[in-house]
């Protein structure tokens, strides 16, 4: 699984055991956390606010004696840092011209390479007796432990593989310093004593901050053994990337002292790139300094949070209330269609399966809001040459439960005369005998919804969007596609809820008619079934499992992802279900139809846009029909 490619900046926040004013025995223990960093491979690690000596030391920040010492300490630390490709960052009081400043220390290849001191701003309460603020400083360079040094809170640090780190030290409300500097990764070295709720106010601050910058976030808080004089220090370490956490600790007395984590840098330029995010603002000054990056550990799996449903959240409470607000912003957007189109009907083609039994719900849901009687909302299923009676009595029952009349027209016997008008082998069971059925339960529901005053409520979900997997002119065309901001994981995530939620209002027949159509294989129904019973196509079958190419689609469409981080990303995610070559083969297919198959995004209805990404060629993904994706799929003409 080992990558041969730089995939993250791996970071680690350490939280030392530390005895305030000991500075030989916190040495010991930051020499401990850096060896525990260097096995796994962190190119970085940072350490507290004031690790070096305890930030809880008071007077003794006056004392020359304890400066020596301290100064001392960062020259020790420096010689244990050896190695060129990783750098440590930990906080030392540092001299320089009659004043002291609280600062961020940057240590590589056993030399000092960068102090940031932190501005007035940013001190905690009181510590102005002790230190002058970053903005006091004139100096550009000081001298410390026997290095002349980069001084000030323009420096930026920058490893091989491109990713920059830069400084925000102590309260995180002075985090604009870091963010001006335009680097993806912020360092925040902090010391404030805990009280209760200080922890989910932090976490909540650290979300905020690093999505609105798109940017990391790393934190490293003073802890336990620091003066409880007057509070304790909880020792929270985290790591957040762009609003979500990848690791964190919340205080020390849960027994880990350091938190790692995979940084996606490309992910955070991608972000920027695509939000029109300023990096360095005119007139904010930069230094960079550089450092190496050490290669990720053999057979290194990657070290934050993987989900194999990326579009579903992992926490099922936080599913229920996602699941809920995408139900109320599809049909809050049918109903404003409804009213803005004057529409005194919709038309729904139930097939049976998952996407079409959403959609219908969602149409309830939309009648509801736009105060349409439900005796409006007609429901047609088409059966054609492969339906099954197992999907036609899944959609029937749906129908009953919900109060709805279901309309049946057989189209078996139009398709057939038009396949005998174009002279068609009636043997032929090929993309022209599929796609005529498809054409023509279009056409009914279009006459239908002409007849009746209303619009075709089109059934397609993202994940056929993205893939192609639809006829063009056929399902491919509606009035207005509900489900077109929603994969089909997801898709299947909302049915489930809504069975669990008809069964809890006492709806026994709608919830079971969901759970039978959720144990029913996604099928186009489109080839001829023995008898009527067994299904002739598995849609899963052809194009490969739908969990797969919606964790393609979700690290492609919205984290920007190529296709060897993609496929490295996908095996850590599905190992013990998928096997490389699988996973390779259908990441073939999925960039594969992506390409070839804009042209019918190009064309596609309006829908609401439900998630952070969307397949609209008007408002989300925008690519000529005719582009080549040789960069994705190695295929060059």
């Amino acid at each position: 699984m080992k990558p041969d490619f730089t995939l993250f900046a791996r970071v680690a926040a350490a939280v030392p055991a530390i005895r305030p004013g000991d500075i030989a025995a916190n040495v010991q223990s930051i020499s401990a956390c850096i060896s525990g960093a260097r096995e796994s491979g962190a190119c970085a690690v940072l350490f507290p606010e004031l690790s070096v000596t305890g930030c809880t030391c008071g007077d003794l920040f006056l004392s020359e004696t304890f400066l020596d010492a301290a100064e001392n300490a960062v020259a020790g630390i420096a010689r244990f840092v050896h190695e060129p490709d990783r750098a440590v960052f930990c906080g030392a009081p540092v001299r320089s011209r009659g004043r002291v400043y609280d600062a961020c220390i940057a240590i590589r290849g056993g030399a000092v390479i960068g102090i940031v001191p932190a501005s007035r701003r940013a001190l905690a309460s009181g510590a102005g007796r002790w230190f002058a603020g970053a903005e006091d400083a004139e100096e550009r360079t000081v001298r410390f432990a026997g290095f002349e040094v980069p001084f000030g809170t323009d420096l930026v640090f920058r490893c091989d593989s491109g990713a920059s780190f830069a400084v925000c030290a102590g309260r995180l409300d002075s985090f604009s310093a870091g963010g001006a500097a335009g680097a993806e990764i912020i360092l925040n070295p902090f010391a404030e004593a805990s009280f209760a709720g200080s922890a989910d106010m932090r976490r909540s601050q650290e979300s905020a901050l690093s999505a609105l910058g798109h940017c990391a976030l790393a934190c490293a808080g003073a802890g336990a053994g620091e003066s409880t004089a007057e509070g304790v220090f909880g020792g929270r370490a985290s790591i957040t990337e762009a609003g979500e956490i990848l690791a964190e600790n919340a205080d020390v007395s849960s027994g880990r002292r350091m938190v790692c984590a995979d940084i996606d840098t490309d992910f955070i330029r991608y972000e920027r790139r695509l939000r029109g995010w300023t990096q360095t603002p005119t007139g904010i000054p930069r230094r960079e300094i550089p450092f190496g990056n050490p290669p990720m550990p053999q057979n290194s799996a990657p070290m934050r949070p993987l989900s194999r449903h990326p579009f579903i959240p992992d926490d099922p409470a936080a599913g229920e209330i996602r699941a809920r607000e995408i139900l109320s912003i599809q049909a809050c957007a049918l109903a404003g269609r409804l009213v803005s189109a004057k529409c005194r009907s919709a038309v729904v083609g139930l097939s049976g399966g998952l996407d079409s039994a959403l959609a219908l719900l969602v149409a309830v849901d939309a009648f509801r809001i736009a105060d349409l009687p439900l005796s409006r909302l007609h429901v047609l299923t088409m059966p054609g040459f492969g339906t099954t009676k197992r999907t036609r009595g899944n959609a029937e029952l749906l129908c009953e439960s919900l109060g709805l009349k279901i309309e049946t027209i057989d189209i078996a016997p139009a398709a057939a005369a038009h396949l005998r008008d174009i002279g068609h082998p009636e043997d032929a069971r090929d993309a022209t005998y599929e796609n005529a059925q498809a054409r023509e339960r279009t056409q009914v529901l279009m006459d239908v919804a002409n007849q009746r005053g209303g619009i075709v409520v089109g059934t397609g979900d993202m994940s056929e969007i993205a893939l192609g997997w639809c006829t063009y002119n056929g399902d491919h065309m509606s009035m207005y596609g509900v489900n077109s901001g929603v994969p089909k994981t997801l898709v299947r995530n909302l049915a489930e809820f809504k069975a669990e939620e008809f069964a809890a209002s006492g709806n026994a027949g709608a919830a079971s008619a969901l759970r039978g159509i959720l144990d029913t294989p996604v099928s186009p129904e489109l080839l001829p079934s023995a008898g009527g019973e067994s299904m002739s196509q598995k849609t899963e079958d052809i194009l490969g499992p739908y969990e797969l190419h919606d964790f393609f689609l979700y690290h492609f469409l919205q984290r920007g992802a190529g296709r060897e981080k993609t496929a490295y990303l996908a095996k850590a995610a599905f190992e013990g279900t998928y096997g490389g070559e699988e996973i390779e083969r259908r990441l073939d297919t999925f960039f594969s139809r992506f390409f070839s198959q804009q042209f019918k995004r190009s064309c596609s209805p309006d829908g609401p846009q439900v998630l952070g990404v969307s397949l609209s060629p008007r408002g989300g993904w925008n690519m000529p029909s005719d582009v080549s994706g040789a960069a994705f799929t190695g295929e060059s003409k």
